[in-house]
């Protein structure tokens, strides 16, 4: 059986997911313009993540294993530049992809109607908007498990039996980091 594809469930609703990521991106301008600087868990994550490679990884192993992905992908991010915009940007592109990634988890289930209520249910909440605005880890937070709910849904779609296949696709990358973080020299 042939699986929907990103495109497949961008074609099937594309003015809500359109409306869906506008929106997102809307929000997260007007947040980044409005904004008169970080928060104190904001200016953490950043003070965190703009350390060097080893001593953010002790400082991970140490006390921050929850967060651990969001500061090894801010601290990829700072490399760029460390003006308010663009740190709070990431969130916004990860809302923006998680949007998507909705819409591709909801098109699985082969019915226009849910990716559409999916996608905007998502952009319309008020906690997406404060983490679309924030400089913090709940946008990749709801990437990464969006994405682990559409590969198990997809591998469910290809049987029951390959869906610890697809799922363990995801986690072991990871696990694989995760372990390498948390194991002592």
């Amino acid at each position: 059986m042939e699986l929907p594809r990103l495109r497949d469930a961008v074609r099937s609703c594309p003015i809500a997911v359109v409306v869906s990521c506008l929106a997102l991106l809307g929000v997260g301008v007007a947040g980044i313009r409005l904004s008169p600087g970080l928060w104190f868990d904001e200016a953490y994550s950043v003070a965190f993540a703009s350390q060097s490679w080893g001593a953010m990884v002790e400082g991970i192993r140490a006390q921050e294993v929850n967060n651990a992905a969001y500061y090894l992908l801010l601290h990829l991010w700072l490399q760029v530049s460390g003006e308010l915009w663009w740190v709070r940007g990431l969130s916004v592109v990860l809302a923006v992809a998680t949007s998507l990634a909705i819409a591709w988890t909801a098109s699985l289930a082969r019915r226009p109607a849910v990716v559409r209520w999916s996608v905007l249910a998502f952009a319309a909440f008020w906690g997406t908007w404060i983490f679309t605005m924030e400089a913090r880890g709940s946008m990749l937070a709801a990437l990464l498990a969006t994405l682990f709910v559409g590969t198990h849904v997809r591998g469910l779609a290809d049987g029951a039996s390959r869906s610890e296949e697809h799922t363990s696709g995801l986690q072991s990358p990871m696990y694989l980091v995760f372990r390498l973080l948390l194991e002592k020299k």
